[in-house]
């Protein structure tokens, strides 16, 4: 099943993603030390060929067998095995049409595949359909178009921004053609190259700890694509991810010490580290999502550059392929014809055709000892194709026995190292008793096989594999063979490394926010049995003000009562007239009511008697009397007064006394009336009792 991202790899977002330029880095860097040109530079694949002219001998027609078109090719190939006739009549006319047709395909192919202003002079003289300028064009003007488009190049160099590329275009165009070839090719990449060594050894100067390792680490490395890379997009990956480890780390020590300081809890604390809490995702958050911007930015150039290279390698391989074709047709063909021509009594004359084959195919499929026999053959005729396969193919067969063992060693080794394709292949040709089958697999089959694993590799990547290795694994399906493979021998181990990396910087990341959570979660707690706490010693504090308060207002409702017994006392005194003494106190400080008896020395009240007028009349006038009274000593005023005759019948009217607590002034002065009003009524019936008895 087709992972999404296998689904989308071909809709590469036309817009490129903004690339977060890593707030931390402390030493600015260019993200490379060399931009990627904005026009158009010609590369080596471009170049033109020689072009193949029309034969003219035996000599003319090898070598078109050997450079010419397909047709070219095959048809040579069909004169030189033909015999004398077949080989005159191609140098009489019959090359011209397959001539022509090559021609043709190859000016169609240019239209295509050439440099800026070769497709469009390409596409011109297509369109005319002359024969007469399409061999022009390819005898001389394709190369004189390449050479203007190199000046072009060269020039636009020289407004690159990149001083030492700049100076070194100047040099170029002054040197001529050969010097500025050579610089638009490989020279302005060279000091790019070196410019971005200068980069990234300041780069490692930097004051960030982690940007310095790593520049070190790509310089190590001595691969400028390498240094080129970590420029453009590596740098910023770690900047970023230094930044985002110093932020939530210093936010994770902060609560601790937050913690530390106020280990009993608070409301502050709690929510402090939940804020830090929050801040530490969001970071992390943002880092997640700026280092998926950068990889989607950094693929999508890295797919832009791939896919010419892709164009310019499948346009090789329909060149390469007649090629090919020609050579397995050959590796497969040789055994049988070699042990038929070897075998006992084997007419040579009468299989001449087929000794023409042999040596022919052998020119093609041989060790390099005998590919130069048998092309010397072919050029010699009949004889010597016959001398080549009795006693030449031998002989050279054994100088070449070191190229042979060669060949067999690398076709095991790929068998023991190679991926699943790449093993069969190389079974395949290995266990062949014609080295021509081993050959084939080091031209072409290796080639071949390697595509196929490592396509299947890249494949696999998509669905199986992190961010950056199905990135890297997407580019390389993206570009050439070289491309793919470099993916299966370094590229896919670099991006497992940089997903390792990943991994673990995000689980760092996550373990501390995790554990950021957890402080958060205790203090939290903390600060809730802080708060209960809190709660109980308010309401604790609440109850002893009110006990407080409930025992203050009992001291005032005793001290107004006592303030109110005192101005009761006050007010029964005046009362009494000085008769009653309240200022005489009880063992409980409270004054008591003293009801007095009669004094024994108080002198008899006589009454008059009511009766007869005439025993009124009789009774002397008497001296009138005092009126009947209760002596009641007045308030001592000292201590000697006490011993009064109030003390002389406190004991006889203590029963009577009674507290007054509680009692009102005018309460108190009325009982008084009331006890003074019942003693002179007792009195007076005293009086009149015993003055009755006389």
């Amino acid at each position: 099943m087709f992972s999404s991202f296998r689904a989308t790899r071909r809709r590469v977002t036309a817009a490129l993603i903004a690339v977060v330029a890593g707030a931390s880095l402390l030493f600015a860097a260019p993200a490379q030390a060399y931009d990627i040109p904005t026009f158009e530079v010609p590369h080596a694949a471009q170049a033109p060929v020689l072009f193949v002219e029309r034969a003219t001998d035996i000599a003319g027609v090898v070598e078109l067998w050997k450079t010419g078109g397909p047709a070219t090719r095959a048809a040579a190939a069909n004169a030189l095995v033909g015999g004398p006739e077949a080989l005159q009549a191609f140098l009489d006319g019959g090359q011209d049409l397959t001539l022509a047709a090559d021609r043709k395909q190859l000016v169609t192919e240019l239209t295509t595949r050439g440099s800026a202003h070769v497709r469009s002079s390409a596409a011109e003289v297509l369109a005319a359909n002359d024969p007469a300028k399409i061999e022009g064009f390819l005898a001389t003007g394709w190369a004189e178009t390449w050479k203007g488009d190199l000046r072009v190049a060269a020039t636009f160099f020289l407004d690159y921004g990149n001083v030492h590329v700049e100076l070194a275009a100047s040099e170029s165009l002054d040197k001529g053609d050969d010097a500025i070839e050579k610089f638009v090719l490989e020279g302005w990449r060279a000091k790019g190259f070196m410019t971005d060594r200068q980069a990234a050894y300041a780069v490692s100067a930097s004051a960030n700890p982690a940007v310095s390792a790593a520049a070190k680490a790509a310089l190590m490395t001595g691969d400028g694509d390498v240094v080129a890379d970590f420029l453009r997009y590596g740098q910023f990956v770690v900047a970023g991810r230094d930044s985002e480890l110093t932020t939530v780390s210093g936010l994770l020590q902060q609560v601790k010490a937050d913690i530390t300081a106020n280990p009993y809890g608070a409301v502050a604390v709690a929510d402090r580290a939940k804020a830090a809490v929050e801040k530490a995702k969001n970071t992390a958050t943002a880092a997640r999502t700026a280092d998926s911007d950068r990889l989607m930015a950094d693929w999508k150039f890295q797919t832009a550059q791939a896919v010419p290279r892709a164009i310019i390698d499948g346009a090789s391989m329909t060149a390469e392929k007649p090629f090919q074709e020609a050579f397995g047709r050959a590796a497969k063909e040789l055994p049988g014809l070699l042990a038929t021509l070897t075998a006992p009594g084997a007419d040579l004359d009468a299989l001449i055709n087929d000794a023409r084959q042999v040596t022919l195919d052998l020119a093609l499929v041989g060790t390099p000892e005998v590919r130069k026999a048998a092309e010397a053959a072919v050029l010699g005729g009949d004889a010597a194709i016959k001398d080549f396969v009795t006693v030449g193919h031998d002989a050279a067969f054994e100088l070449d026995e070191a190229a042979l063992v060669a060949d067999r060693q690398r076709a095991f080794q790929y068998q023991a190292t190679g991926g699943k394709y790449v093993q069969k292949a190389a079974t395949e040709a290995v266990k062949s008793a014609s080295h021509a089958d081993v050959r084939y697999f080091l031209e072409y089959g290796l080639a071949q096989a390697q595509e196929l694993d490592n396509r299947i590799l890249a494949y696999q990547k998509l669905d199986d594999a992190d961010l950056e290795l199905r990135v890297a694994a997407d580019v390389a399906l993206d570009g050439s063979r070289a491309d793919a493979q470099a993916f299966a021998t370094v590229g896919q181990f670099a991006a497992l490394d940089r997903d390792m990396a990943t991994r673990a910087h995000v689980a760092s990341i996550d373990a501390m926010i995790a554990e950021l959570v957890g402080l958060a979660d205790t203090a939290a707690v903390d600060a809730g049995k802080a708060a209960d706490a809190a709660k109980v010693a308010e309401a604790a504090r609440q109850a002893e003000a009110a006990r407080q308060a409930e025992a203050a207002a009992e001291a005032a409702r005793q001290a107004e009562a006592a303030r109110q017994a005192e101005a009761a006392a006050a007010a029964g005194g005046q009362a009494a007239a000085g008769q009653v003494n309240l200022s005489q106190h009880s063992g409980t400080g409270v004054a008591p009511i003293v009801v007095p008896w009669p004094r024994d020395y108080a002198p008899a009240v006589e009454l008059a008697e009511t009766g007869t007028p005439a025993e009124a009349a009789a009774t002397p006038a008497a001296t009138p009397s005092a009126a009947p009274s209760i002596s009641v000593p007045p308030a001592a005023s000292s201590d000697k007064d006490s011993a009064s005759v109030d003390s002389q019948s406190q004991e006889a009217a203590t029963p009577l006394a009674a507290s007054s607590a509680g009692i009102s002034g005018w309460t108190i002065g009325l009982i008084v009336a009331l006890v003074l009003a019942a003693a002179g009524a007792i009195t007076f019936l005293l009086r009149r009792k015993g003055a009755a008895s006389a």
